[in-house]
């Protein structure tokens, strides 16, 4: 990176343009789909970037007093649940899922590893044109191959810093549709303090079962969990129990009386998932949805 280029440049992709007629996936098509693999790879020490940091990045640890617990949502028309979708795409000659939602009427929010993303050990020297996903559909409202509609993404806009390593701090992507979605957007907040907010609902597709939850992908979910740990300007974990699929699904918490999204499973263990910190960097792409 030249000193003229910040982890926090936002890098555009423009998805090909298919000449064929948008067709749904089919049935074997969606029950072949497998769940976007949680990134593996070691994630990066504290950076020492000033842009990024704005305090000294000390861990701070606390004690969860909320039993983490999930159910499937059982309103997909009730807010936020109405705006979130799965997000179906090829990646290397494979089919996948994850989980994205919609903050303006063209414009989703999603984990960057479900657009682009390598191997666990291939080196991050450079971005290919293999590294980034295609085909990729937006089924908002998704449950058991119906949803509302069905949206191709047209482009995609990521931060800088995700295609120098992989972490989880830059993994964070905004696609743009081909055709405006009818839609509540979802608010975010951003440039938090950490631990604000006690209390997180994760939502999401989750793929693979996991904790005594028969989780398969087809069924959204949400999983409520508190603050477990976090490190300011890079990322924050929760308890949430949603496994590999529900990547770049929303966290919605409540801030002095209203809710927001605060957050997106980025990584997951059993019983927590990580996000980027939604600082400057998550601003930089929301303000690329909302144009």
């Amino acid at each position: 990176m030249s000193a003229a280029e910040s982890p926090l440049d936002i890098i555009t992709h423009d998805l090909a343009v298919s000449t064929h007629e948008l067709r749904l996936p089919s049935i074997q098509e969606i029950a072949q789909a497998e769940p976007k693999p949680f990134p593996t790879r070691p994630d990066a020490p504290a950076s020492t970037n000033d842009v990024l940091l704005k305090s000294a990045p000390e861990p701070f640890f606390s004690v969860p007093t909320v039993v983490t617990t999930s159910e499937q949502v059982q309103d997909l028309g009730a807010s936020p649940f109405e705006a979130v979708g799965r997000l179906n795409f090829q990646w290397r000659g494979n089919s996948y899922f994850g989980t994205a939602w919609a903050v303006s009427p063209t414009g989703l929010i999603t984990a960057a590893h479900n657009v682009c993303d390598k191997e666990s050990g291939e080196p991050w020297t450079s971005i290919e044109d293999r590294d980034w996903s295609s085909d990729v559909l937006f089924r908002p409202q998704y449950n058991d191959g119906r949803s509302v509609g069905t949206y191709r993404i047209k482009r995609v806009h990521i931060l800088r810093g995700w295609t120098e390593g992989g972490t989880t701090m830059y993994d964070l992507a905004v696609c743009i549709t081909d055709q405006p979605m009818h839609l509540t957007p979802i608010p975010v907040a951003a440039n938090l303090p950490l631990q604000m907010n006690p209390i997180y609902t994760s939502i999401g597709y989750p793929g693979q079962p996991l904790g005594g939850y028969d989780f398969n992908g087809k069924i959204m979910w949400k999983s409520m969990g508190d603050y477990v740990n976090g490190v300011k300007d890079q990322s924050y974990t929760v308890g949430s129990i949603l496994s590999q699929g529900a990547a770049g699904g929303p966290w919605w918490v409540k801030i002095n009386g209203s809710n927001y999204v605060n957050g997106l499973t980025s990584r997951g263990g059993a019983t927590t998932n990580s996000s980027p910190y939604f600082g400057t960097g998550l601003v930089k792409l929301y303000r690329k949805a909302i144009e």
